[in-house]
């Protein structure tokens, strides 16, 4: 979760005063920290400034922790022993644990646990930044040390609500700490840090670590490299925890995004937990603490630690995977009466489960193509592969009833497959089909491997999302169908009553909005009833289907043919003025009178302004039937 920021930050404090002032020291260390130009020797005279620091930097060189025979009596050989980066980041560490001020572990309230916190981040954030690459490890390691300055201020600020914050958040975890901080203390660490890094004039990225390493969006608008060191802090802060590190005694870390478990997977985990561990024991002396090695007991609870870290993780990554898949499948459905339903399904698996593309493909009936009938991409670009058959060598490499992980070098078939997709790795399932070999299938293709889930799971889910899939289509295509059948006359096949007089209606509105004029032409078959006695009723049903058969041949493709009821046929003449329309009329009769099996007769009428269907209609037919009366097998105008 996040908590919403409230600013400006500083102003939730008791008093400007109680914000401390960073040492002139530590803020001149931060500025040469960041730039590479700075020499060894800048460093030395720099240090030189603050006596006290002096002597505590040399009782650290000097003790067991570096193991040097001689003593080292000047800040030059410091340098020299303990290497230029390691030496600005102890007196970094020193000077900022001094300006917070040493306190007692008391009320609920260690600093030794958050020292170690923040020792462990930095470490870790160095790693990180090296996996991460453009971030400098210098940079990183000083964002990960300062990152939870904010709960050292809300303790001297707030005591007493923040640590009744750590002890009602404690079961919940680190991002329910967070919550009880906003609501008792006015503001959580995150804003609590944004008011120090703002006091103390640090540069931009490591404020905004401070401000948003619980909430990487925070930081959307900025600059790429500060947005890279906000996530490699934030895996850095999480990671501390994994190793059994974290800022308080609370029982969950921080949530891990996506961006932080992208990341953590770029480092070897043993390797990463040795090299933290190695740090928080190197600095436990600078700052005042002890620590244990990792032998026995707390070497066994500290690798479990990291175990449960792992597992929650996992369990977290997995509950999201979990929740996405619920949406697509709960949310297809709703695409049923789509004009586009598998496109759009395929555009939900990409953007919700995090795929680069997916394809709804068919095997051609000699097994030697494969036609790409739908294509989305995590982009949203069009896929040069769509709509096209493409040349498969050999279809052994599609599943016949299970989904299939393909990656390419593992076989023939696979790498066959592979080449006319374009991928490198792919999961495909074939839909569902009754009693026969499938012949479409769903593909899913993740440059970044199938690893969130395990490999039977990942089957598992192609396998639903596949039945999904066909299930989509086939209720389209039934849905499509009872669309069909409730607009269309189910013996001619032409528009029935109801649809006829919807697209009257949508043509009136349209013609009364400055649309063009419009005309109708009412066909009626003459003698139908000596046609039906001559030849009985199925006869009779088929030469009404011969007639409207005639009728779609000679009419516009922008006009409409309906069956208005019985024997009698309406057309809509789409853009047509009544000249217009009685020409079509004719043709009309002239190619029906060709059937040699019967003969209509027909009344035309143009829309008027304003006039509505049923008058209009009424003049076709009075028309009609005019011309019946003088003589049939013609045609009449309205008046």
């Amino acid at each position: 979760m996040t908590t919403p920021r409230t600013d400006p930050a500083p102003a939730r404090l008791a008093a400007p005063d109680e914000i401390p002032t960073l040492p002139f020291v530590a803020g001149r260390l931060i500025e040469m920290a960041l730039d590479e130009g700075s020499s060894s020797d800048d460093l030395g005279d720099l240090i030189s400034k603050d006596p006290a620091l002096t002597v505590r930097l040399l009782q650290v060189v000097n003790s067991s922790l570096y193991g040097l025979r001689k003593e080292v009596a000047s800040i030059p050989h410091a340098v020299s022993i303990v290497g230029r980066q390691r030496l600005r980041s102890i007196v970094l560490g020193l000077s900022l644990f001094d300006a917070i001020g040493e306190r007692r572990a008391d009320d609920g309230f260690d600093p030794t646990v958050l020292w170690r916190h923040a020792v462990a981040a930095a470490a870790a954030a160095r790693l990180l930044a090296g996996a991460a690459g453009r971030v400098s490890p210098e940079e990183a390691y000083i964002a990960g040390l300062t990152h939870d300055l904010g709960k050292l201020l809300l303790e001297r600020s707030k005591p007493a609500a923040f640590r009744r914050a750590l002890a009602d958040g404690a079961e919940g975890g680190a991002d329910a700490i967070r919550a009880g901080e906003a609501r008792l203390c006015g503001l959580d660490h995150a804003q609590a840090g944004d008011a120090l890094a703002d006091r103390w004039k640090l540069p931009a990225g490591i404020r905004a670590v401070m401000r948003a390493h619980h909430d990487g969006a925070a930081v959307a608008g900025e600059p790429m490299p500060i947005r890279r060191l906000v996530a490699v802090a934030t895996a850095a802060d999480f990671l501390a925890w994994q190793c059994g590190y974290g800022s308080t005694d609370a029982a969950r870390p921080p949530a891990a995004d996506a961006t932080t478990r992208k990341l953590l997977e770029r480092v070897d985990a043993d390797a990463t937990i040795a090299a933290v561990r190695d740090e928080v024991t190197r600095c436990a002396e600078v700052f005042r603490y002890t620590d244990a090695g990792p032998e026995g007991f707390q070497r066994a609870m500290f690798r479990a630690n990291a175990a449960l870290g792992s597992l929650l993780a996992e369990q977290d990554a997995a509950q999201r995977r979990l929740s996405a898949i619920t949406d697509v499948l709960l949310n297809a459905q709703r695409l049923v009466a789509d004009q586009a339903p598998a496109e759009h399904f395929l555009e939900a698996i990409v953007t919700r489960l995090g795929y680069d593309r997916a394809f709804l493909v068919s095997l051609a009936d000699d097994g030697r193509g494969l036609a790409v009938e739908r294509v989305a991409t995590a982009e949203g670009r069009a896929d040069h592969a769509e709509g096209r058959t493409l040349p498969l060598a050999d279809a052994s490499g599609l599943p016949a009833r299970e989904a299939a992980h393909l990656v390419a070098g593992r076989s023939s078939a696979e790498d066959s497959l592979l080449a006319v997709l374009g991928a490198r790795e792919a999961m495909v399932s074939p839909l569902p089909a009754e009693g026969a070999t499938a012949r479409r299938f769903l593909v899913v293709e993740r440059s970044r491997g199938f690893s969130e889930l395990e490999p039977a799971i990942e089957r598992m889910v192609q396998t639903t999302l596949s039945h999904c899939v066909a299930l989509l289509l086939e209720n389209h295509r039934l849905f499509r169908r009872a669309q069909d059948l409730a607009v269309t006359d189910a013996l001619t096949g032409v528009a029935n009553r109801r649809a006829l007089v919807d697209a009257l209606v949508a043509a009136a509105a349209a013609h009364a909005a400055g649309g063009a004029p419009f005309s109708v032409a009412m066909f009626d078959l003459d003698h139908f009833k000596r046609i039906n006695d001559e030849l009985g009723h199925l006869g009779g049903d088929r030469v009404l289907r011969e007639v409207a058969e005639a009728l779609k041949r000679t009419v516009r493709s922008v006009d409409l043919v309906g069956r208005f009821g019985g024997e009698e046929f309406c057309v809509l003449l789409a853009d047509a003025t009544l000249p217009e329309a009685l020409a079509v009329a004719e043709r009309a009769r002239a190619a029906i009178a060709a059937l040699g099996r019967a003969t209509v007769s027909a009344g035309v009428a143009q829309h008027r302004d304003a006039e509505a269907v049923e008058p209009l209609l009424a003049r076709a037919d009075a028309a009609l039937y005019r011309a019946k009366e003088t003589g049939r097998n013609r045609i009449e105008s309205a008046a």
